[in-house]
């Protein structure tokens, strides 16, 4: 049976059927946390867990670009090299930390009314920005119109794009701020690029995962809907401006950020705790199999 710890993540109370012979790899954000420095964020969930379970906790489980070079990776679709040479010679082409990159994942769609709104406050930022807008990513609204039809068009400040590669993109020096969904992905690949985020968490884990971001490791800023679930454009510059901003806590922030990136790295590295997981996970199945259990 599983509830909510009071912190937003998800423990086993009871599981009465458990065995020894069963083992769980259990993908988690693994890193420390900011409130309480000498522990990792997901530890009480992971201890009740630990109680039923024989459980081999992995995470993070995506390498940044900025890492490593990374050879050719497969992604969910489909995209144009050419497009990919477009935008990252646009990002190469501004200064480290000023683009504001905005994707609402791969899932979501949006109203035009949302999307237009969106543009009007990246604009009323002025800062250059980066905008994903995918080609099924628009609901229709009551007049009918598509996602062809809205003006998202490349103006001064900003580039449009129906996709892009996320994690270089996250990765690449430009990017100083994310605005997202919170989806686990975007938030794993925020964490390991020490990009700061502007969030706009909808349903399923969003909401947790903007929990972690902005109260945990205060490395992100809830962007504050209105009773119907709209994001205005001030709110949205309003935020975006905390982010990138000159004051104390946008500093902060942004120094939070690089030393999350840090630690996710030391986890990733070869022989981090991510792999010695893994081989551990590993070993216990081979010993089951010499075993004969």
């Amino acid at each position: 049976m599983a509830a909510d710890d009071g912190e937003g993540n998800h423990v086993v109370h009871d599981h009465e059927h458990s065995s020894s012979s069963h083992h769980f790899l259990v993908v988690s954000y693994g890193i420390q946390s900011h409130v309480n420095p000498g522990r990792v964020l997901e530890a009480a969930a992971l201890t009740e867990m630990e109680r039923h379970l024989d459980i081999f906790p992995i995470g993070p489980v995506v390498r940044s670009s900025a890492v490593e070079d990374l050879p050719a990776r497969i992604h969910l679709f489909k995209h144009d090299d050419v497009d990919k040479k477009r935008y990252m010679d646009w990002l190469g082409a501004h200064r480290d930390k000023t683009v504001v990159y905005v994707s609402f994942g791969s899932i979501t769609k949006c109203t035009k009314l949302q999307m237009e709104e969106v543009v009007r406050g990246l604009r009323r930022c002025g800062r250059p920005y980066l905008l994903v807008v995918r080609k099924d990513g628009l609901e229709e609204d009551d007049d009918g119109l598509q996602l062809q039809e809205i003006n998202t068009q490349d103006d001064e400040m900003g580039m449009v794009v129906d996709w892009c590669d996320q994690l270089e993109v996250l990765s690449h020096p430009a990017v100083g701020c994310f605005v997202t969904h919170c989806g686990w992905n975007s938030t794993m690949e925020a964490l390991v690029s020490g990009v700061p985020i502007v969030g706009v968490p909808k349903t399923f884990d969003q909401p947790t995962n903007m929990y972690l971001m902005e109260v945990e490791w205060t490395i992100g800023v809830r962007g504050e809907c209105d009773s119907e679930g709209f994001l205005t454009g001030t709110e949205l510059a309003r935020c975006i401006g905390m982010v990138m901003g000159e004051g104390t806590q946008a500093m902060a922030m942004r120094e939070r950020a690089g030393a999350m990136k840090e630690m996710a790295r030391d986890r990733v590295d070869a022989g981090g705790l991510v792999e010695r997981k893994l081989r551990d996970f590993v070993k216990t199945f081979q010993a089951h199999e010499r075993d004969g259990t």
